[in-house]
């Protein structure tokens, strides 16, 4: 709330040359009606009208306030605002990208199914649990109901897009996907068509397929129909197989998707949009997303996501419910339309009772008055902004 917005910038140039100006005004009334009339206190009376009816207060008043009622509704929704900058960023989005895992499905993957020999199945398992423990990523929590014991951990490795690897008890485990091994073993190359897979591996050979599901957040498919409602385009990216992103995206209405993505692919594909001349805004959740909600004209991170993703975003959603993005770009919009509506309003208002004072139709007591209407306006302007509600049918928040 105590950042300026860039159109907060207008009224400052403005007031910078607003009050000097005025000052020179109001002498020059005094003289011109002084040397016309040759009356003292007449003369006196409209320059004092036009020092009170010029107080620049509704022009002070426009753009702190109007977003500082705004932030604080956007709250109550569930958006935190970084800053007063994204404004300007809101009314320009065109084109909405979310990362498919804890945005647009509620990222707690539960496993499936094992496929392991018999005889090394839960020694894979372990392994795997004592080194997911050192993991962020949400994929960890899919293992934590497999037994663990006290394990060194050594040289853990974290590779983007691809799984981790690390020595536990001196042990090299690798978890993640076929790319992180050198072999993958034909009875284990055979995939679902709709879920994600890991594999398992003491060392470069894949030992074990872990296939793990992961629901869609029950209020996904309606986030995208409010997106579109506001006129933006919406796709979806993800690090997992085409086939599982192709899934999510059928069920929640998303036509524009790609698969099998790393975290440079991520930046680079809000660069290319934007390389087109669209303006963009990420919603993502994970470390992995960081790149590209740096990257975007506007970026939105999930609550339960990461401290590194919240960092890099100008909205973060508190109630993890993916349709508060659309309350927050309009609130946003709003926001915008209430400012210019609170400057047009104060710059019109002078324009109106500046000359109405110079000739001395208007009266102190008068000016007084009128400035105090013009305040009293944008303030209640402002405050309109309480009224806003959620778009989507039951409040996020």
């Amino acid at each position: 709330q105590s950042a300026r917005a860039p159109i907060q910038r207008i009224a400052d140039q403005v007031a910078a040359k607003f009050v000097p100006a005025v000052i020179l005004i109001s002498v020059g009334t005094f003289f011109t009606h002084w040397l016309a009339t040759g009356i003292t206190d007449n003369a006196l009376i409209a320059s004092v009208a036009v020092l009170v009816v010029s107080c620049p207060c509704s022009l002070g008043l426009a753009t702190p306030l109007a977003i500082f009622v705004g932030t604080g509704r956007a709250a109550q929704l569930g958006v935190m605002v970084a800053g007063a900058h994204i404004l300007d960023s809101t009314k320009a989005i065109d084109t909405v990208v979310f990362d498919k895992t804890g945005t647009i499905t509620k990222g707690t993957p539960f496993i499936t199914d094992v496929l392991a020999p018999n005889e090394s199945k839960l020694t894979l398992l372990t392994l795997a649990t004592e080194l997911e423990s050192r993991s962020g990523h949400p994929i960890a929590q899919a293992f934590k109901f497999f037994p663990s014991t006290p394990s060194e951990i050594q040289d853990f490795t974290m590779h983007p897009g691809k799984g981790i690897s690390g020595l536990v008890n001196g042990i090299e485990v690798r978890i993640g996907k076929a790319e992180l091994f050198d072999r993958i073993p034909q009875t284990l190359t055979a995939s679902s068509s709709q879920e994600s897979i890991l594999f398992i591996g003491r060392g470069s050979i894949a030992e074990a397929k872990v296939t793990l599901g992961d629901e869609v957040r029950t209020t996904s498919a309606e986030a995208i129909e409010l997106l579109r409602q506001l006129k933006l385009e919406v796709a979806l990216l993800s690090g997992d197989s085409y086939q599982e992103t192709r899934n999510v995206a059928d069920k929640v209405g998303i036509l524009n998707f790609k698969a099998d993505v790393l975290p440079e692919d991520k930046h680079r594909f809000i660069s290319d949009l934007q390389s087109e001349g669209k303006c963009v805004a990420m919603v993502g959740d994970g470390i992995n997303d960081t790149p590209a909600l740096a990257a975007s004209d506007l970026g939105i991170a999930l609550q339960s996501g990461t401290a590194a993703a919240q960092r890099a975003a100008d909205l973060t959603i508190i109630t993890n419910d993916p349709r508060a993005v659309a309350d927050g770009i309009a609130l946003s919009r709003k926001t915008l339309r209430v400012i210019k509506t609170n400057l047009v309003w104060a710059f019109s208002y002078n324009l109106i009772a500046m000359p109405l004072a110079i000739t001395g139709l208007l009266r102190p007591t008068h000016a007084a008055f009128a400035m105090a209407l013009s305040s009293l306006l944008v303030v209640t302007n402002s405050l309109s902004l309480r009224r806003f509600t959620s778009l989507s049918s039951e409040s996020p928040a």
